[in-house]
Parts: structure tokens; sequence; C-alpha cells
């Protein structure tokens, strides 16, 4: 109970960091592993290192170039010694990088009529024939596949909030509500469902998956507080996987039929932390997440005074682990 009331005023007023010495980053936490030596009880040796500074890293040769040609002026180019013109030898380069601001352009779409002279002499009355627009994602909308898929990456990549993009837009003379930007994302997520129910199919065939649950705050949503807490569910598949896939589910709660439902026929295996509602899965095998388990053996170490003990020993073990992972991650099943 002691140790416990301890860990509850350090989750409260110290800083939060799961390192200890020389352990460097971690698998699954900082998306990392690190091969640095492990604690041990062996003499330690100072060693001095040279570090050599590093060149600039060279600006990605696919990107377009501009070439801008500064010369000399006619005068500059006459020896000084025995006043003859110089000739060209070569030229000296370097690179900068202009970044050019997001510009916006309005698509004024012009459709050519056509109607039968003939058939309005001959006082039938003249069919009008009208070129047909070219089928757009949201019919009636201003807003252009590309306007879309602008606004998805700012707000979902980027994590720009709409209000945001609605100021973002304002600067380049666009006056659009983020209401209405709202709606072009829901619009535009029902167009995407099938892809997301094709990449559902495929993740589902994977012998190894990864599953995790956070929460998310939604407002105004339906028989809730706005502060209540609801559940984004996130799957994914294994690193190496030749077809990688991670999807997203948005739930209200945090109860097993959420995902028991989303994996429905899954029989590969699922790594999860220690929440109870995966182990509540059939047919599934399932497996622990070292990141997970290490945080319960640092919690012990940092409530250790003497930072010793058999806690401290476990960390060491994981981190050798890691490293192995490490050297092994470009390695094939033979070797």
């Amino acid at each position: 109970m002691w140790e416990q009331f301890r860990r509850a005023q350090a989750m409260h007023y110290l800083p939060q960091s799961e390192k200890f010495p020389a352990q460097g980053c971690l698998f699954n936490e900082a998306e990392q592993l690190n091969d640095a030596p492990v604690d041990n009880d062996d003499p330690e040796t100072e060693t001095i290192t040279y570090t050599r500074k590093r060149g600039r890293k060279p600006i990605n040769p696919n990107l377009p170039r501009e070439v801008i040609e500064h010369d000399l002026a006619d005068s500059e180019k006459v020896c000084n010694c025995y006043q003859s013109p110089m000739h060209a030898i070569g030229v000296e380069t370097s690179e900068q990088i202009e970044i050019i601001p997001k510009q916006v352009k309005v698509l004024r779409h012009e459709r050519k009529k056509y109607a039968c002279r003939h058939c309005k002499q001959q006082g039938t009355g003249s069919k009008v024939v009208t070129a047909k627009m070219p089928k757009q994602p949201l019919p009636g909308s201003i807003a252009t596949a590309g306007t879309l898929a602008t606004i998805a990456v700012s707000k979902y990549a980027d994590g720009l909030p709409l209000y945001r993009i609605e100021k973002e837009l304002s600067r380049v003379g666009l006056d659009i509500q983020r209401t209405t930007l709202a709606n072009w994302m829901i619009k535009t997520a029902e167009l995407l469902f099938p892809i997301y129910q094709a990449l559902h199919q495929i993740l589902l065939k994977e012998p190894v998956m990864h599953g995790d649950e956070t929460t998310l705050q939604v407002l105004k949503e339906p028989c809730k507080k706005a502060e209540s807490k609801s559940y984004l569910w996130a799957y994914a598949s294994p690193e190496q996987s030749l077809t990688p896939v991670t999807l997203f589910e948005y739930q209200p709660g945090r109860a097993h039929h959420y995902p028991k439902r989303f994996l429905d026929k899954y029989a590969g295996s699922i790594m999860t932390d220690g929440y109870s509602a995966w182990r509540m899965l059939d047919n599934v095998q399932h497996l622990g997440c070292w990141a997970h388990a290490r945080r319960k053996f640092k919690d012990a170490l940092d409530l250790s005074p003497k930072k010793v003990g058999q806690a401290k020993q476990a960390l060491s073990y994981i981190q050798k682990l890691y490293a192995i992972e490490k050297k092994a991650k470009n390695l094939s099943p033979d070797e």
C-alpha cells in the first residue's frame, strides 16, 4: 500500500519517463530499438571518442529544380592582367529550398450547348444538347477531389482542427465555414468506406495483428455528455507485412464486443496490452506486449530507494531482447 501511495505521488508530481541508465529508445514506445549496453557489475572503462561533424543532408533529388543563372557583368569578364576577354570554364552550384505558399484557383466549367438549325427552321423545335460534366465526388458542391484530399490530409495526417483549416483558407481568400468542411469530410468518409471494407478484409488475413484503444472526446454526441469518453480502436498489421494496413474504428465505449465484432472469424495472433476486453476474444492466440510488461518493472524500480534488485535485472533482460530483435529485424527466417 505504501508503494502504491508513492507511485501515485510520482505520477502526479514528477516528470514521467520510462528510461533508465544506458537504455535509449525502446520498441513500441519510441518506434525504435536500442542496442546500447545493459547495466552489469563489470568495472567501467572510460572511453574517449571523437565525433566528426556531419555534413548537410542532400536535398531530395526527386524535387523539381529551377535553374537561376548568375553571370558577371561584361566589364568583369576582362582579365586585369592583359585586358583580354575571359572565357567560361564551368559553374559553381549551390541549392536552396523555395516553398511556394498554398495557392487557390477557381475552375470555371463552360459546357458547350448545341442545337439544330434545320429543326428550328422547320418549326419542329430544336433539341438542345449540352456537354456533360466529368463525374464529381460531391455533385453540386464547389469542392473538387483535390480540395477534399487536401483538407483530409490537413485534418487527419497533420492533425489540424477544422477551425485552423478555416483560418488558413481565409488567408488565401476563401470564406468556407468549418461546418461546411465537416460535412465535406463526412461525405468523403462515406465515399471511401468501400476501400475501408476492402482493407479490413486484407487485415483479417494477416497471421499477426496489433490492437489498441485510446480515449476520444466527441462533442454533441447523441445520448452522451460532452465530457464523457468515447474510444478509437486501432488495428494494425505487423511492420514486416507485405500489405501494411492500419485501421481505426470509432466506438462509444470500451466493451469487449467492439473488438469481437471487428475481428469476427479472425483466427490469427493478436498483440495487445493487458486490458481484459482483448482477452475475451475467441479463436485467437494472445500475445503480450513487452513495452507494457516492461512498464510494471520500471514502476517498481522507480519506487526502489537503491534502484537495484529484481526489477532492474528484469529491465536489463528486456533490453537485451530488444537488442536481439533489432539485429534480427532484417534477417531472413533461416538466418
